[in-house]
């Protein structure tokens, strides 16, 4: 589909009020299972829209949480400014940021990850939202939705979902104090633009375990026991036993979630390789050792 044959997309357009008049570029820059993603070049500005699937039955958390936490990360320097929410359009624009995404060698950077924690920070001292976000309850519905769609599970899954389980009775016995989560840190919310990250799509966002970012980024990041030592001292200043212990238990939640999002929202879902990926992603977490996280 031609994007600006898209009666949405038009709609989304013509409904911001900053671009009346301006000479308007539109460039698709991502296709996925639920959102859509367009470079939108306003004369000389650059802004990004997404567009929501109308037709998704992929759990969202409330957009009144997204628009919330991104709003409060763009004031504290760590997001890009939001120029529009239009949720009768499902439709959100921010302003473009520049960097480009991490990978996984990033992680062996010092600078790098100290860059990853002061933007983590930044984003957790920012006020939560109402809107409460759970790495177990999505990871929970996503199996739900795979399996009521007949996407064949990978022969790990079933032992995987176990130690999810397992992982979930351990966190949820000793809750953290919640903070403005973004709940899918991957290397594709990381820009590093020069020594800044800026941390984007927020479309997860909520309030949650703080673990559940650091966890993530662990895991995207693939990061060793030392360079997840680095993470937490500078996040924390120290590094304790409880917090190696839960950031090991939340890695684990992050993997699931990542392979069980995968296995939903893939348009090549049925590809080998996405299936190896997965199957590893699950090997992982089933062979996971789950103890409580020690003091």
């Amino acid at each position: 589909m031609e994007p600006r044959r898209d009666p949405r997309l038009e709609a989304a357009i013509r409904a911001v009020g900053a671009w009346r008049g301006r000479d308007i570029g539109v460039t698709p820059v991502s296709i996925g299972h639920d959102d859509r993603h367009f470079l939108i070049e306003a004369d000389d500005e650059l802004f990004v829209l997404r567009l929501a699937s109308p037709s998704s039955d992929r759990p969202r958390v409330d957009a009144t949480g997204e628009l919330a936490v991104a709003r409060a990360a763009s004031s504290a320097g760590v997001a890009p400014e939001v120029v529009a929410s239009l949720p009768q359009l499902g439709c959100l624009v921010t302003r473009f940021a520049p960097g480009r995404r991490l990978e996984s060698a990033d992680g062996e950077r010092d600078d790098v990850l100290a860059s990853v924690v002061g933007s983590v920070r930044a984003l957790h001292a920012c006020p939560p939202p109402s809107i409460q976000r759970s790495v177990f309850q999505e990871a929970r519905e996503l199996r739900r939705i795979a399996i009521a769609s007949g996407t064949p599970m990978p022969g790990a899954e079933p032992a995987a979902a176990g130690t999810i389980r397992c992982i979930e009775d351990v966190v949820t016995a000793e809750p953290r104090t919640m903070v403005a989560c973004h709940g899918d840190l991957t290397t594709s919310s990381l820009l590093l633009d020069g020594e800044h990250v800026w941390i984007i799509d927020y479309r997860w966002a909520g309030a949650g375990d703080p673990f559940e970012d650091l966890g993530s980024i662990a895991a995207h990041l693939r990061l060793s026991e030392a360079r997840s030592d680095v993470l937490l001292r500078g996040y924390f200043g120290t590094v304790t036993g409880e917090h190696r212990s839960r950031l090991g238990l939340m890695r684990t939640a992050a993997e699931y979630l990542a392979a069980m999002r995968s296995l939903t929202g893939s348009p090549a879902e049925g590809s080998a390789e996405l299936r190896r990926v997965v199957g590893a992603r699950l090997a992982r977490v089933a062979a996971a050792s789950v103890d409580a996280p020690s003091r």
